[in-house]
């Protein structure tokens, strides 16, 4: 019932409806009586507002203190922009602060933990009728203790926390964490990114990618594989991958997206870009015996891998640190001088004499073992007794030089 009180009243003024008293106070009218203190009720008929334990209400309900309230349905416009209900906290001490609490049979407000109880369900069911066109916007947050917390979006669940803690998304958990995509695609370099963690640092961000791809059609397990894929900003860094193409239940690493080390099933381990080359000469070539410091220049590969071998100046580069097994070979038909030892030089130093002269024939081979850091040099030198003009006889297979990174 409306109540019609009087224009322009005084202070103390008293007016009596609907058998309550009712006493003005300069600014707004609140119930008067013996058993009601003073500002307890107050009444602001310009504003429409009605203010309990607040004598200066500021919206149409406002009430300060604990309330209790039963069976309350709250409305209002149907629109985007507004929604039913709103509840905030004001307060100097916001620790351990309870914006909704939901109480049980049993609990008190003073209980600290009250989820251990709760049962709240909030969510939307249907699309807005103003403001929006999208008919996709359902979300809501359930806690059904004892049994889960879950969140849910687009008409829904997308994550759940059960009872365990055990958190699922777009599953229901059995571990800790448990994500689940949907299924990939069954097509030739359909991927999917399961997982990024960022870090920014001055002028970048850092990040790690957990993703899995199809790296040919097809639906099994055996042609897809997982990466957990580091990269700065855009550029790829370092990489694990398991289950790599041609590695069925292997394991690969490598660097810019190159694989470079692969552990197949067996536990056997291969570079996937293992440096390898096979040079041999062309042409004849003539220098002379004097200058001890001639790389031999094999100008001609039949294998490169790694493009790591230079066919300018006979010299191989190592792109890694590592162990590597080096073998050369020189044909002479020079009768006068014979080579009798040949060098394989590192970085412009003689490493070790790897062939002394046996016996009387044409031919000189060596083998050596060397300790590489990454782009060391090596190169053949050959050695020569007497002096005069050597001759190097062009020859697939005896004037050649190769090498390869031991694993």
């Amino acid at each position: 019932m409306a109540i019609d009180f009087p224009d322009n009243p005084s202070v103390n003024d008293t007016f009596t409806a609907g058998g309550k008293v009712y006493q003005w106070d300069g600014t707004v009218w609140e119930i008067y009586g013996p058993n009601v203190s003073p500002g307890t009720f107050k009444i602001d008929d310009v504003n429409n507002r009605v203010g309990i334990n607040n004598a200066s209400p500021s919206q149409n309900l406002d009430v300060i203190g604990n309330t209790q309230l039963r069976d309350v349905f709250i409305d209002s416009v149907a629109n985007w922009n507004y929604g039913q209900l709103r509840i905030s906290r004001n307060a100097s001490n916001t620790a351990n602060t309870k914006i909704v609490s939901v109480l049980l049979d049993g609990d008190s407000p003073d209980d600290t933990d009250l989820y251990s109880n709760a049962n709240v369900l909030l969510r939307t069911d249907s699309a807005p009728t103003s403001g929006s066109t999208s008919a996709a916007l359902n979300a809501g947050i359930e806690i059904t203790a004892p049994d889960s917390v879950r969140f849910g979006t687009n008409g829904g669940e997308k994550m759940r926390i059960d009872s365990s803690g055990n958190v699922g998304i777009n599953t229901t958990p059995s571990y800790w964490l448990d994500v689940r995509d949907n299924d990939l695609g069954q097509t030739l370099g359909d991927s999917s990114d399961h997982l990024r963690l960022s870090s920014p640092v001055v002028g970048n961000t850092s990040m790690l990618y957990a993703s899995n791809k199809r790296f040919a059609n097809g639906t099994g397990w055996q042609n897809t594989s997982w990466r957990i894929q580091h990269k700065v900003d855009n550029t790829d860094m370092a990489f694990v991958e398991f289950n790599p193409d041609g590695a069925e239940r292997g394991i690969s690493f490598g660097t810019d997206n190159v694989e470079h080390v692969v552990i197949d099933s067996n536990g056997r381990m291969a570079a996937a870009s293992q440096p390898y080359f096979y040079a041999y000469l062309s042409s004849n070539i003539s220098f002379d015996s004097n200058t001890q410091n001639t790389t031999v220049p094999y100008n001609t590969t039949s294998a490169n891998v790694g493009n790591c071998y230079n066919t300018s100046n006979g010299l191989f580069t190592a792109p890694v640190s590592g162990r590597y097994v080096f073998t050369g070979g020189i044909y002479s038909n020079t009768a006068s001088v014979s080579i009798s030892q040949l060098w394989f030089v590192r970085n412009g130093g003689r490493v070790g004499t790897f062939c002394l002269d046996g016996g009387s024939g044409p031919n000189r081979q060596g083998t050596g073992y060397i300790y590489l850091e990454a782009n060391d040099t090596v190169g053949v030198h050959p050695w020569a007794d007497g002096a005069g003009t050597i001759n190097i006889v062009a020859s697939t297979f005896h004037t050649y030089w190769s090498g390869s990174l031991l694993v």
